[in-house]
């Protein structure tokens, strides 16, 4: 596998380029509005809600997270919870992806 280095806030990530190839970058002139403040996190979210992927958090998990297609600037939605309330489900990409609440509380959104 490809891979390549991209820097994730403070730290320095490897990241494969199947994945930094659906990573857009762009300088934001100063005319232009920012994205949103984040309103909550993917764990925050009720069933049947959908929002859009501003930030995945530094972690040891980033990596696995972006891999997975938690991509900055797509549309994810919640489907479910498990009983208890972990795992969760949630649909991006046309796909279920099941997520510990640990691991969503590292998705930010908008």
């Amino acid at each position: 596998m490809h891979q390549s280095t991209a820097r994730l806030g403070s730290q320095e990530e490897v990241i494969s380029k199947k994945i930094m190839r659906e990573i857009l970058v762009s300088k934001i002139a100063k005319s232009e509005t920012p994205i949103k403040p984040v309103a909550k996190t993917l764990d925050q979210l009720k069933p049947g809600e959908n929002a859009i992927i501003a930030n995945v958090k530094s972690s040891y998990l980033t990596i696995k997270l972006l891999e997975m297609g938690l991509l900055p600037g797509k549309q994810v939605s919640f489907s479910f919870a498990a009983p208890f309330g972990d795992p969760i489900a949630v649909q991006i990409n046309g796909y279920s992806l099941s997520l510990r609440r640990d691991e969503a509380s590292l998705i930010e959104l908008v």
